[in-house]
Parts: C-alpha cells; structure tokens; sequence
C-alpha cells in the first residue's frame, strides 16, 4: 500500500506442502494498543469471522517461534494448518472472499491521509516491514536450501 491511506496492508499466504498451511491477515499501520478508533474500524468487524475460524476443529494454530513476528500479528490475523482435503480448501477459500471483499472496501472508502503525514506512515510501514524481515527464524530456511552464499545475495 501506498502512504495515500492508512487501510491495512493486506497478507494472504497459502501452501500445501506437506500440509494445507493458511495465513490471513490484515497488518496494520498504526499501533492497535494506542489507536482504539483504528482497531475499532478495521478490526472489530473481523472479529466474529476469526471467532468462527478459530473455532473450526479441521484447523489447528500456526504459532511461529519468533517472538517478533508474533507481536506483528492482529488480533484477528489467522496462521492455521490443516489436512490437505477439499473441504479445507473450500472453507479458505470462502474465508477469503469475505476477507478480501472486505478489504476492497475499504480500500473503496478510505480517507485520504494529509501529504504532511505521508512520510510518517511510510517510515513506520518500512520499519515495520524491515524489521519483520529481519526478525524472521525462518530466514534459515533459504540458507538451508541454497546456502549461506546464494541466500545472502537473495
């Protein structure tokens, strides 16, 4: 996302080896604990739909091991893993259409941010991302698959 807005960056992973694996999320690009009215707006609303995904016996939480990536997550942000079945694939994809519909609306609807805020909001969104990138224990995975050389250059 641009900084014209202040809508969420939206994040949708989906894998299927060796398992179905699902990651639905909104990020956001303020603090939620000190930005009510931000919360309130994106995220209240998503609420009774995570409640229902969470609640689905099929999915089990993907939790990551790091503590930074962890706290990037929202409330309402879905890491889940699955058997690989039809039935699961259908349920992700009817979560999306709500999800991504929703987002677009948004999108539609949003208020445009001040051009004295912009540089702001595209500092915090690129510490955001830098550090999320950073702080990643995944990053041995392509040092694993190519090694230390080649996934440095990546």
């Amino acid at each position: 996302m641009g900084q014209e807005t202040r809508v969420p960056h939206l994040a949708v992973i989906f894998g299927t080896i060796p398992r179905l694996y699902f990651y639905a999320e909104y990020t956001p690009r303020m603090d939620l604990r000190t930005n009510p009215d931000y919360l309130n707006q994106y995220y209240e609303p998503v609420n009774q739909d995570f409640l229902e995904f969470r609640a689905n016996p099929n999915w089990t939480r993907f939790v990551s091991h790091g503590t930074y990536l962890r706290s990037l997550m929202s409330p309402v942000c879905v890491s889940s893993h699955a058997e690989l079945t039809d039935e699961n694939i259908d349920f992700c994809e009817d979560y999306l259409e709500r999800f991504i519909g929703r987002w677009l609306t948004w999108l539609d609807e949003a208020e445009e941010i001040p051009e004295s805020e912009r540089n702001d909001q595209q500092i915090y969104d690129f510490q955001v991302r830098e550090l999320g990138y950073r702080n990643d224990p995944m990053n041995v995975l392509p040092i694993q698959v190519f090694g230390e050389e080649e996934a440095t250059e990546c």
